[in-house]
């Protein structure tokens, strides 16, 4: 099967040599009908073709936004925003619109990984507003991106806003993975605003989807897990977290995952299971760490450990307020690239006028 999947990768470059630029644009016309399904043969052919013979601006972006497409389809997160932006400097001038709604869909996520959730919104606000034109599956992609850069603003109206839009989007196309992403990420949205009751209806709902994808359910697995931690009820917060880890899903536990996991095991007084998983996490200075540990520490009345523990995590508790504050910037560049854009179009409808 590995073999079927590189020899087809392997032929369409063994026909690039000595080819023309129209041989070039064949080929990316070709990688373009796979990517989605295929996005690690696609990977192989734009990593590996010669770029000296890319030698129009036309192949040039063509390659930029394919090879961006390509990364992001497996999984890489790529913080360099110099591969979109050669594909945006040349579509926002020549078109089509719809790879120009996508160049900037992914120049926004690589602002995105590069943690500047402002740029990235910004980005984000402009590929909406093309890809309204022309490019339904995007513009849904890029209102759960741009939720997302919300929600790492501590933004979670606006996040809550983006994502119930996306829904709309995916379920008029139809699409049910991506319908069932929405719903996961409008959970969390409810979560982080202490709607549990909306929260949970909503995740009992994704979990008894018979279609759901495998990985989406342990990922609702586990966030149930801590609507039922914030409820006390460690009994079967553990439960899932076994259940989950047992079927090999452990790649979906974040850092707040483990430590959960733990506390929840030191409130059934299984302390050396608890122990296990503490020890394996090692020595990390974090926010995250350090409130999991004062919470520890304060559970067995170890106050001296949780004053410390708790000074830590108010350091750290400074940054995370600074970059709360940082959400109204982030809506402030947003409502001018957009009053901005208005001004752009009454200025180009009066000079047709005119």
């Amino acid at each position: 099967m590995i073999l079927r999947r590189l020899i087809f990768p392997l032929l369409l470059l063994i026909s690039l040599f000595g080819c023309t630029q129209r041989d070039i644009t064949r080929t990316f016309d070709e990688v373009e009908t796979f990517i989605m399904e295929r996005p690690d043969s696609a990977l192989i052919i734009l990593d590996t073709m010669d770029r000296s013979r890319l030698q129009t601006d036309r192949t040039r972006a063509r390659h930029a936004l394919l090879h961006a497409m390509a990364l992001d389809k497996n999984f890489i997160d790529v913080c360099e925003d110099s591969i979109a932006q050669v594909a945006v400097d040349y579509y926002s001038k020549r078109g089509p619109r719809k790879y120009y709604a996508r160049s900037l869909y992914y120049l926004g996520l690589a602002y995105y990984y590069q943690k500047d959730y402002n740029k990235a919104i910004v980005e984000f606000t402009k590929a909406e507003n093309v890809a309204q034109e022309c490019d339904s599956l995007y513009l849904g992609m890029t209102k759960v991106a741009q939720a997302d850069a919300y929600g790492n603003t501590y933004n979670y109206d606006e996040q809550y806003n983006c994502l119930t839009e996306a829904e709309i989007i995916f379920t008029e196309l139809s699409n049910e993975y991506f319908s069932s992403v929405v719903k996961l990420n409008l959970i969390h949205s409810l979560y982080n605003q202490q709607k549990d009751d909306e929260s949970e209806a909503l995740l009992l709902e994704l979990l008894n989807d018979v279609t759901i994808d495998s990985n989406l359910k342990h990922l609702a697995s586990i966030t149930y897990a801590f609507i039922l931690f914030r409820r006390e009820a460690f009994d079967e917060v553990l439960s899932i977290y076994e259940k989950v880890f047992e079927e090999g899903s452990a790649d979906f536990f974040t850092l707040r995952d483990y430590w959960a996991w733990a506390y929840s095991l030191t409130m059934m007084k299984k302390y050396d299971e608890a122990q296990n998983i503490i020890n394996q996490l090692g020595s990390d200075k974090s926010g995250t760490s350090s409130y999991w540990q004062y919470m520890i520490a304060k559970s067995q009345e170890d106050f001296q450990s949780s004053l410390s523990h708790l000074e830590n995590y108010v350091k750290y508790n400074d940054i995370e307020v600074s970059d709360a504050l940082k959400q109204s910037l982030a809506l402030s560049q947003r409502d001018y690239y957009e009053s901005q854009s208005k001004v752009s179009e009454y200025k180009a409808h009066n000079a047709r006028l005119t």
